[in-house]
């Protein structure tokens, strides 16, 4: 199957393992709902799907926009084609990628330009529906679970013809016809003034740019890291507030309080002299590029014609925060500890990184991390100093600051799962490690 994925993946599929006689995936892929992955990325779910399940793994592709593929999923073949006839489109207008499966088949087309299309619109009428963002779609030569084999169509092959667009007939029999939506006009701000939509024009540039990289598992991080970033360059918390909605909408994130508390909060905090997570955070999310342009995007903060340093306020040695603890519990723990988004977090137990189900073994750091804020405050000379650290150590006994210091510590860590077992040829053993 491992040889299988990797062609699909060269015919520009982006494939993922499902379980045995199903269409679930036996791996994440939230992750690569907005993004297409490399082939390494795909390989290692792959590998460990094998392990998990065998090689009787059925296989998948992730359709949607940032893979350029879309699929009509058929379950009544009698009714799709009389209303295929009915709007006059011929099988010749249908020579795309094609699949039969135990009810039906499948038509994959490329993505449509200019179209937002959704997850899933069925039509009843044409006993079919078509499929789009955030979807996954089940290849040959997978097994159905009422055991029967999925296959190409004779002459549909993906290495016999094209692929081809989706007719508009048939994309607007499911949505409907309506206009393409043209893309926003997006220029650099200009004296404040925005676009007469409520938000200055560069804000709709700011959510097409980090549009991407809100992915499940980080979207809480990001959005303090940029609350942070807002309100030291001087943004004006109803815009910041604009931007973030339009990043939740546009990503169909259901946390929208929980993004606006993290702003709010963000900017009451910065208010009240207290340190607060900003630039250096996205540095954890965003590729260098993307930080980059993120940077020429951003309105210049008032200061004389010059950008102020972010950090305006002196950072305490010792901070009395979530996102301290978090820097503590790395310092203390750092080389023993990993996140990894597909997985959650791996701990080393001395002889392996091992996953942490349940989150027991880094919770335990963590509250070792708070005993150690005890031992912070009794080395400190200063009684002042020391009162308060003894008070903030009481204080991060609390459940919710020992998952917040978890939680703000992931991106510190953070680990993709092609750093673990990447040599094939290196096999751990309880008593080392054999070269094979």
């Amino acid at each position: 199957m491992l040889n299988i994925a990797q062609r699909y993946y060269k015919l520009g599929f982006t494939p993922i393992p499902c379980e045995p006689r199903s269409k679930k995936p036996a791996c994440v892929w939230a992750q690569w709902e907005y993004r297409r992955p490399s082939w390494e990325e795909l390989e290692v779910v792959w590998r460990d799907a094998i392990k998990r399940f065998g090689n009787q793994l059925n296989v998948a592709t992730i359709l949607g926009k940032a893979h350029g593929l879309c699929a009509v999923d058929i379950d009544n073949s009698e009714a799709f084609k009389q209303a295929r006839n009915a709007i006059g489109l011929t099988e010749r207008d249908l020579q795309t990628w094609a699949t039969h499966s135990h009810r039906g088949g499948a038509l994959i087309f490329r993505y449509p330009n200019g179209y937002n299309l959704p997850s899933k619109t069925p039509n009843e009428l044409w006993g079919a529906e078509l499929l789009g963002n955030e979807r996954i779609l089940v290849l040959p030569p997978s097994i159905h679970p009422e055991g029967t084999v999925y296959r190409w169509l004779k002459g549909h092959k993906p290495d016999q013809i094209p692929l081809a667009d989706i007719p508009e007939l048939l994309l607007f029999a499911f949505i409907g016809e309506q206009p393409k939506p043209t893309p926003r006009s997006v220029t650099l701000p200009q004296n404040g003034h925005g676009d007469g939509n409520g938000l200055p024009s560069w804000a709709y540039a700011v959510v097409a740019l980090l549009r991407p990289y809100w992915q499940e598992g980080w979207r809480h991080d990001t959005a303090l890291a940029l609350a942070g970033t807002f309100a030291k360059r001087g943004i004006p918390k109803e815009t910041a507030e604009g931007i973030l909605r339009e990043l939740v909408r546009e990503a169909n994130d259901p946390e929208v309080k929980d993004r606006l508390r993290a702003l709010m909060d963000t900017y009451d905090r910065l208010a009240e002299g207290e340190s607060v997570l900003a630039w250096q955070g996205l540095e954890r999310v965003l590729d260098e590029d993307t930080l980059k342009a993120l940077d020429r995007l951003l309105p210049e903060p008032p200061h004389n014609g010059h950008r102020p340093p972010l950090a305006t306020i002196e950072r305490p040695e010792r901070p009395c925060t979530d996102l301290g603890n978090a820097e503590r519990l790395v310092r203390l723990f750092g080389d023993r500890i990993r996140f990894v988004p597909q997985w959650g977090w791996l701990v080393w137990d001395g002889k392996r990184w091992a996953r942490d189900n349940g989150q027991q073994r880094i919770t335990e750091l963590a509250e070792e991390t708070v005993r150690q804020i005890y031992r912070e405050a009794a080395e400190t000379p200063d009684n002042e100093e020391r009162a308060k650290l003894a008070k903030w150590a009481i204080v991060s006994e609390s459940r919710q600051r020992i998952a917040a210091m978890i939680d703000l510590a992931a991106p510190m860590c953070l680990a993709s799962p092609n750093e673990f077992d990447a040599n094939d040829w290196l096999l751990n053993l309880e008593n080392g490690v054999l070269n094979l």
